[in-house]
């Protein structure tokens, strides 16, 4: 048999969710900037880097293209990793406080704010240990 909720229950897991939803926002601001930087200036530089790399081996300096072309190659490669992860985790920014916005707009009772709320914030648990570990 389930606990009788406080009266103002309701209002209590809107004011948490709105608070987490603004911190998921401050959370992203860094997130973005590391995304832009990484695909609008990276990414071209290593590009330009690996064509001169090319470019040295057309004009007969073959260990200095050759060496230049497999570093850049290999930082363009490390460095799209990155851009995917950071993607990923942007998505995973946005979509969490989506999700739960939409399904506290669908309860229609304490008890199911209650359910919500507590998968809210097991998920938070779990998202924590993922980013420390």
């Amino acid at each position: 048999m389930p606990t009788e909720l406080p009266p103002d229950y309701v209002e209590k897991v809107q004011r948490v969710f709105t608070e987490a939803r603004q911190q998921f926002a401050h959370a992203l601001k860094p997130l973005r900037w590391q995304l832009n930087v990484t695909l609008w200036f990276l990414l071209p530089s290593l590009a330009l880097s690996t064509a001169a790399g090319a470019f040295l081996i057309g004009v007969n300096l073959p260990v200095a293209g050759g060496i230049g072309s497999t570093a850049s190659l290999a930082a363009l490669f490390g460095l799209l990793q990155r851009a995917w992860r950071l993607g990923k985790d942007q998505v995973i920014l946005e979509l969490i406080p989506q999700c739960y916005e939409t399904l506290f707009a669908l309860c229609s009772s304490a008890e199911e704010f209650r359910l919500v709320f507590n998968a809210m914030l097991d998920e938070f648990v779990a998202l924590r240990k993922h980013l420390r570990g």
